[in-house]
């Protein structure tokens, strides 16, 4: 199947007249302001380039890389562009743990390959959703991913 046929683009714009909810405009304030330069100093625990590159070639099969909750393959959607893309879940909340070491295998075996929209719905809940309960939870799945 043409990719382009299986993901048809609409570029007319037309399909976003149904996000219009076709209520009124409430303007709180006549301005807005965006794009103010602030400088702020933070700490943050770093991300294991090496791990990353590890997990996608765990988690790569047959050359698709999908989504462990929604399926999503970057390669398949974004043709051209999505080749193995992904983000990298830890399990286990780094930004709590500390500081640590552990081989690549264990590493691995404590990430997921997740897709930017199902990354962000399973940190918006504190304590944070499992992968197994997104899955759970999501209403859409892209099979093509399946083998």
């Amino acid at each position: 199947m043409d990719a382009l046929t299986a993901f048809p683009l609409d570029a007319t714009g037309d399909h976003l007249e149904a996000l219009d909810s076709g209520a009124d405009l409430v303007v709180i304030d006549e301005t807005i302001t965006e794009g103010r330069l602030y400088t702020r100093t933070t700490t943050y625990r770093t991300r294991s380039k090496q791990l990353r590159d590890a997990a996608i070639d765990h988690y790569t099969k047959g050359g698709k890389l999908p989504c462990a909750a929604c399926m999503l393959d970057f390669s398949r959607a974004y043709v051209g562009i999505g080749d193995g893309y992904i983000q990298i879940h830890h399990l286990e909340p780094i930004a709590f743990g500390g500081y640590r070491e552990l081989s690549i295998t264990e590493a691995v075996d404590k990430v997921r390959p997740l897709c930017a929209n199902c990354h962000v719905m399973v940190h918006r809940q504190n304590p944070w959703l499992t992968v197994e309960r997104l899955t759970d939870l999501t209403r859409v799945t892209y099979d093509y991913a399946q083998p």
